[in-house]
């Protein structure tokens, strides 16, 4: 304490313990200090708001603190008025008050000091953009709990929720906005509610597949998936005179169920427009052409799905396979030639894997990208086989999802590099497939990884622990350069 203060008796309000002091003007947010003569104690009394609430910031719950000069502001008489409700009471022993290796004893200054660091809750206040944004961030776990309750509900009834939408947005919601209006018009309150509850169900049905490679959701990956999707596409139409006919059916069919989405979706956004300003129009037939095309495109893709080869598993071809994994070496790398007595097998396993070595190295953004890009890939070398892709294990996706599955035999894992943590996660992954299928042969794809991070790796050895136990197959996928 500065021999200069003038010593007043004082109280501290939370436990009444009457102290020898010095008092100093009070300028909130300032600690007022309290040194007692009669105890070894020290009564700092801050002036922090207490906020009570469950949940807190992690970066704003801490509370920085260091020494800084209290005894160098001018002298007055006025004494503190503590407000309970808005500060914090702290104990400190002497020791701590008088720490040698505080700023002002390494400076030769005895005077005590307290500093409210920026990490303080009282020194920065949250915008009320940040408010909002946490307000939305708590949306955030329903909206994925509702997706993956629709995801699993529509699983394998896709084609029934489209055709449902393309009848209810483009067929009975104009009706009944022509109806209402006095055959005025076809876009109004209806169609806009009918095409808003819709469209966002079918969004918030695939929000969940907003992953990354390590299973974290950022929905930042939206317009990537969007973009990929488009490229894939066009991808594909370009090479449909390599493809087979039932692909062919299902590209048609995906462009055109795409081209009424996409109608639907439009002709919702302008009723809407419409009810906001109040404007008129004339009855427009782009609903009921969006909902035909939509129709028109899930009946062509149904068709083409009917028309993939049917599953030709068997138990003397599946024994076949799992012989010749037991005969070739644990990892490959496939960016090298086969061998000659390789390319002349019949099983499902040489010929799946003598069409992954002619894989034409292109990048794509993630593996979620890779798996789609193999699927069409595989039907295009493999037109005799069934090639299925995210096949789920159980009956709830959360039981596990095979990525590939050739001819329900041959069980095809997808990894976008092979680093420590994506290794791990491979291993994982292939262990928990063979507990899934056992009995079947198993190849992980590894993709954009160069050859020595593969062969050389510090996990090889697991690899062919798998090898021998499950009868997995590891092998490089060609790549760039």
């Amino acid at each position: 304490m500065p021999a200069e203060a003038r010593a007043v008796e004082v109280a501290c309000p939370v436990c009444r313990h009457q102290a020898r002091g010095s008092a100093f003007p009070v300028e909130a947010p300032l600690p007022v200090l309290l040194v007692a003569d009669t105890e070894p104690r020290t009564h700092l009394l801050l002036d922090l708001p207490v906020d009570d609430s469950d949940e807190r910031d992690p970066a704003t719950a801490f509370i920085g603190a260091a020494l800084v000069d209290t005894a160098a502001r001018p002298l007055g008489a006025t004494q503190a008025r503590v407000d309970l409700d808005a500060r914090t009471h702290l104990l400190l022993s002497p020791s701590e008050v008088n720490d040698d290796d505080a700023t002002g004893a390494a400076s030769g200054d005895p005077r005590t000091r307290l500093l409210r660091g920026p990490l303080s809750p009282g020194s920065e206040r949250k915008t009320p953009l940040a408010t909002g944004a946490t307000q939305l961030g708590r949306l955030v776990p329903p909206l994925l709990g509702l997706s993956r309750a629709l995801d699993e509900a529509l699983h394998g009834r896709w084609a029934w929720a489209l055709a449902a939408l393309a009848v209810a947005c483009g067929f009975v919601a104009p009706t009944l906005d022509y109806l209402s209006s006095d055959g005025r018009s076809t876009l109004s309150m209806f169609t806009f509610t009918c095409a808003l509850v819709g469209c966002g169900l079918l969004l918030v049905a695939l929000l969940h597949q907003l992953r990354n490679d390590a299973g974290e959701w950022q929905p930042k990956l939206a317009v990537s998936r969007v973009k990929t999707a488009a490229e894939q596409l066009i991808e594909s139409f370009e090479q449909r005179a390599k493809s087979p006919r039932y692909l062919q059916w299902l590209l048609v069919g995906q462009a055109l169920s795409l081209v009424g989405l996409a109608g639907l979706a439009w002709a919702g956004w302008l009723s809407g427009v419409r009810l906001l300003f109040g404007l008129g129009g004339s009855p427009s037939s782009l609903p009921f052409v969006s909902g035909l095309f939509l129709l028109a495109g899930v009946g062509v893709a149904s068709y083409g799905a009917r028309a993939a080869p049917a599953l030709k598993f068997s138990l003397q071809e599946s024994g076949d396979s799992l012989a010749a994994v037991a005969d070739l070496p644990p990892i490959m790398d496939l960016s090298e030639p086969l061998p000659e007595a390789f390319r002349s097998g019949t099983t499902t396993l040489h010929r799946t894997l003598i069409a992954l070595s002619q894989w034409s190295p292109r990048h794509w953004p993630g593996e979620a990208a890779y798996r789609a890009a193999l699927e069409r890939h595989l039907q295009r070398h493999l037109p005799d086989r069934r090639i299925e892709r995210e096949r789920w294990v159980g009956r709830s996706r959360r039981e596990g999802v095979i990525d590939l599955v050739v001819d329900g035999m041959v069980v095809i894992g997808v990894k976008h590099g092979f680093h420590d943590e994506c290794a791990e996660r491979a291993i994982a992954q292939m262990a928990g497939y063979a507990r899934a299928w056992s009995g079947k042969p198993m190849i992980l794809a590894i993709f954009e990884a160069p050859s020595a991070a593969v062969m050389a790796s510090s996990r090889a050895d697991a690899l062919v622990d798998l090898h021998n136990e499950f009868a997995l197959l590891s092998v490089r996928m060609p790549a760039q350069g």
